[in-house]
């Protein structure tokens, strides 16, 4: 598990990232210039049945709604009292606190907010799957937009989910990984970016790296002295499960069957005792069945080269639901 953090957010924001096994919220706090108050409550005096409590808090979730579908908003505008810029200070994580002492004697007020709750009753179970990337976008407005799972959204695009992800969520901040439907939160990896004149607090004191130094990059020409440079594109890759195969594939008879034996593993090849389903697809051939069980991380299937011929060539890919192709076997018919 890894938490990266890049102070390469464009918006002119305090994040505050709380993180609950069960579910995860992501606040805006924006600065209060001299004598301006904080963010006014407009919608209070308008008939609804929506019915909810707007003051936030920092250091804790936004309370419950009622007379909606569900008790928490996608996203809303938060109402707070002020707070202290010391306030946040004293919730950032150690290792960024020395680059951000200026924000101590600032103030600032609760713009926005959105929560990663996948028992919304709006999210279906094409995203409620493995393999799920969920992505938290802050507007030009320094507003949030609801979290979605990338992956899912990038299956049916077939854009790379992190390119899915500014396409409907951008700019944005908070990215976290969850190989398993069944992973709780606060196991999941994360990358969060934040402004770097502002920082970012959160309920999460340990655990951060820091992904880039932007001076160093500067000097260096595109990598600071770890050999890092603006570049999380890789991550979402490096926390979800790999395939390797321990039989099967390479060749087969013309309408002869092969029996492929296959192992779920971590990016370093350890293998993640854990339960899926794999997702397959065939080039050509035919395969039995389109999806199997993985079980303790193994699993196992069938492929026909039914119909073809001597020297033909096909791949099976093997897969999940919305990340297909994780890897591919290849066949060349005897």
């Amino acid at each position: 598990m890894f938490r990266k953090i890049y102070d390469s957010l464009s918006m002119p924001a305090h994040l505050e990232l709380l993180v609950h096994a069960d579910y995860i919220c992501l606040k805006s706090w924006v600065e209060l210039t001299e004598g301006e108050d904080a963010v006014a409550e407009t919608i209070a005096a308008s008939p609804k049945s929506l019915t909810f409590n707007m003051s936030v808090e920092h250091g804790a979730f936004p309370p419950n709604a009622s007379g909606i579908y569900h008790s928490k908003l996608p996203a809303c505008d938060g109402v707070s009292a002020t707070v202290s810029g010391q306030t946040l200070w004293d919730a950032m994580p150690s290792l960024i606190q020395a680059d951000h002492t200026d924000i101590k004697t600032k103030v600032f007020s609760c713009k926005s907010y959105a929560w990663i709750d996948p028992t919304d009753p709006s999210i279906s179970s094409g995203e409620l799957t493995d393999m799920a990337c969920w992505v938290i976008g802050i507007k030009r407005d320094n507003s949030m937009n609801p979290a979605f799972n990338s992956t899912a959204e990038s299956y049916v695009s077939k854009a790379h989910p992190l390119r899915t992800s500014r396409q409907y969520g951008g700019p944005a901040g908070l990215f976290v990984y969850q190989p398993f439907a069944t992973d709780k939160f606060n196991t999941c990896s994360m990358t969060l970016k934040y402004n770097k004149a502002y920082g970012f607090s959160t309920n999460v004191a340990d655990g951060w790296s820091i992904g880039a130094n932007e001076a160093e990059i500067f000097k260096q020409k595109g990598t600071d002295s770890e050999g890092n440079a603006y570049d999380y594109v890789g991550q979402l890759f490096e926390a979800f499960p790999h395939f390797t195969v321990t039989s099967g594939g390479s060749t087969i008879a013309a309408d002869g069957t092969d029996t492929v034996n296959f192992k779920m593993v971590d990016k370093d090849g350890a293998l993640l005792e854990k339960d899926s389903i794999a997702y397959l697809d065939s080039t050509a051939g035919y395969l039995p069945k389109t999806r199997v069980p993985i079980t303790a991380g193994l699993g196992t299937f069938k492929v026909t080269a039914l119909g073809l011929a001597s020297d033909d060539t096909f791949k099976v890919k093997l897969g999940f639901r919305n990340m297909t192709g994780v890897h591919d076997i290849d066949y060349t018919v005897s």
